[in-house]
């Protein structure tokens, strides 16, 4: 999805988001004001957004329900560090219904079934407890970016037929954000 700093505000409450606002000021050496505050926040905010769509670097608190296909499921983004509950159509797992598979330090998981199941619903803590380092210089490299390239008009440009309004993106994530989600990325299972 191309990154816009001319969207709306879509990533909604601050904790989406993977960096602040003075974080950029400080990394472009730009003067913050009210109109480049109200820019650079929605450069971070679109930036965020499309990095949250590889992965949920933000900590939430939530249920998402799976539908299972075989014997092992992956729970991206799952912090079992926290207290969470496990239900397999509606009844609860034990220990010895399943087993954790899991990074050290990562919230990637998957869980084992030993039993025949057809949703399992997980309530419980998503996402990192705090931001990578990585993640948010990556998002502070593809807002800043995106800023330059704005002011140097180096943005495709595509005209609303229904507003008359033209839209600027920015196609491509760069390369160096690309590199620094490596880590972060998920295998299959």
């Amino acid at each position: 999805m191309p990154i816009s700093p001319d969207e709306p505000d879509a990533v909604g409450p601050e904790g989406r988001r993977l960096c602040t606002r003075d974080e950029l000021v400080e990394f472009v050496r730009v003067k913050d004001g009210p109109v480049a505050g109200e820019v650079l926040d929605r450069l971070i905010n679109s930036a965020s957004e499309r990095l949250n769509a590889v992965r949920q670097f933000y900590a939430s608190t939530g249920t998402r329900t799976f539908q299972v296909d075989g014997r092992m499921t992956r729970l991206s983004d799952l912090d079992i560090s926290h207290e969470c509950t496990v239900l397999a159509d509606g009844v609860e797992l034990t220990a010895a219904d399943l087993r954790w598979l899991h990074r050290m330090n990562h919230p990637a998981h998957a869980v084992v079934l030993y039993r025949d199941v057809g949703t399992l619903t997980v309530t419980g803590h998503w996402g990192w407890p705090e931001i990578p380092d990585g993640i948010r210089t990556a998002c502070l490299e593809w807002a800043s970016r995106a800023y330059f390239q704005r002011q140097s008009r180096q943005a495709d440009v595509v005209m609303n037929h229904e507003t008359g309004v033209e839209d600027r993106y920015f196609v491509r994530m760069p390369s160096s954000v690309g590199a620094a989600l490596v880590p972060y990325r998920l295998l299959g299972i």
